[in-house]
């Protein structure tokens, strides 16, 4: 049985809250592989994964290592795997039998696609984190959590954070315009289908459907921030999401 490790928070029901936990869940939901989510604190995440010996996402600019969510745990192989790439590239060759991920030869593409959509990550992190934040489970981390994006924003008070996210200010207009390019970029190479591949669903739609997912799970479904995504593009955002809807299961 695969544990998959989320970011635990105040949603009830509980909702995955950040687009690299919806890129994880989505692969296994996808592949159909049976698994259990715990839930971890915040600011708990790096002593449980120095507890279990799961390796770090990366290093901080002090040289130390940075320990981030998701990773899982498979008790048949006794192993933890962190970073949603490395977690996508585990289930394909730990479950040959299942629909691939990152299918052959292709791999170097889905890292690249993967690295592409990082400045569409950083220009959502502002509008979608500050809302997010709010759903912390433990306070300090949620305190701290807002001071630090209050502070990155150059912002006097959190009302001034949260009026910077409303779905008329600049911010989502700059969103669009990257929503905008991967609309072309997918009508250039359009080959059948509408996924990145085609006909075919790979970790590079899991990337781009989780940014959506985290829109809809930190602002709701009836938000004006998550329909403002659903219209642009003729609708575009909107059929890609229903076609990953069955993907999206909290187990």
């Amino acid at each position: 049985m695969i544990t998959l490790y989320d970011i635990k928070n105040t949603q009830r029901p509980l909702m995955t809250i950040s687009p690299f936990c919806w890129r994880a869940r989505l692969c296994l939901n996808y592949k159909g592989i049976p698994y259990q989510t715990e839930w971890v604190d915040y600011s708990k995440i790096e002593e449980f994964a120095k507890a279990k010996g799961i390796p770090p996402t990366g290093t901080r600019p002090d040289g130390s290592p940075h320990y981030t969510i998701p990773f899982i745990y498979d008790s048949d192989k006794s192993v933890y795997i962190s970073d949603s790439f490395r977690i996508a590239q585990y289930l394909d060759e730990a479950y040959p039998d299942t629909s691939k991920l990152i299918p052959a030869g292709t791999g170097a593409l889905q890292a690249g696609w993967s690295q592409s959509t990082e400045p569409l990550r950083i220009k959502l992190t502002p509008l979608i984190g500050c809302k997010g934040v709010e759903y912390t489970s433990d306070e300090a981390s949620r305190e701290s959590g807002k001071e630090f994006i209050q502070k990155a924003l150059n912002l006097p008070d959190w009302e001034s954070v949260l009026e910077q996210a409303r779905p008329e200010k600049q911010g989502w207009k700059e969103v669009e315009k990257v929503f905008k390019d991967y609309a072309k970029i997918l009508d250039q190479g359009k080959v059948g289908g509408d996924w990145v591949m085609g006909e075919r669903f790979t970790f590079a739609d899991v990337v781009l459907a989780a940014m959506i997912l985290w829109t809809r799970s930190a602002w709701g479904k009836e938000s004006e921030q998550y329909k403002l995504i659903l219209g642009w593009d003729n609708g575009r955002w909107k059929r890609y999401i229903e076609n990953v809807e069955s993907y999206t299961n909290v187990h």
